[in-house]
């Protein structure tokens, strides 16, 4: 018998939960991977692969949007006629994803980013969920960032190939 304090016990619990938020919050999102190649001395090059995973339903909280303000050292100093710097807005958004949603040998790490509707997040923070059940992302896009994608192409159908015969 399992008891409530095991790492069995809180694995299922939190799958069970995972599951639930999936359903409610759950959106298509696509984790990129670059891995960058070796250096070509000839052509100055260094080739760069995209990997992508995608994800049927990854948990998506709320964003939060704050202004970042950045200032010099200028700022700082008293009756300064020069004041360099400014501000971006950023939006903010969490992200949980279920380790039952990647593959098997997949580890996220902070070098990868998420795309979710054509918008391109940074991952921030990167927690580990108990027992390997998933990971807790937070992640950042700057609002005027330029999004590269890979699309699949395929093309679904509803014809139905018919094929009569007719022998004498």
């Amino acid at each position: 018998m399992r008891q409530p304090g095991s790492i069995v016990h809180l694995k299922k619990n939190i799958r069970k939960v995972v599951y639930r938020l999936k359903w409610l919050y759950g959106f298509p999102v696509d984790i990129y991977r670059e891995i960058q190649g070796t250096y070509d001395p000839e052509t100055g090059r260094r080739i760069i692969e995209r990997l992508k995973y995608h994800v049927d339903r990854m948990i998506i909280l709320p964003a939060s949007y704050h202004r970042d303000v950045f200032q010099s050292i200028s700022f700082i100093k008293a009756n300064s006629n020069f004041i360099y710097g400014g501000d971006i807005e950023l939006d903010d958004r969490q992200f949980i994803i279920d380790a039952k949603d990647l593959p098997v040998d997949f580890v996220l790490g902070e070098e990868d980013y998420l795309v979710w509707e054509n918008k391109q997040y940074k991952i921030m923070k990167l927690d580990y969920l108990e027992g390997g059940t998933g990971y807790y992302v937070n992640g950042r896009r700057p609002t005027n960032q330029n999004v590269s994608q890979i699309h699949e192409e395929s093309i679904r159908t509803r014809l139905r190939s018919i094929s009569e015969f007719s022998t004498e």
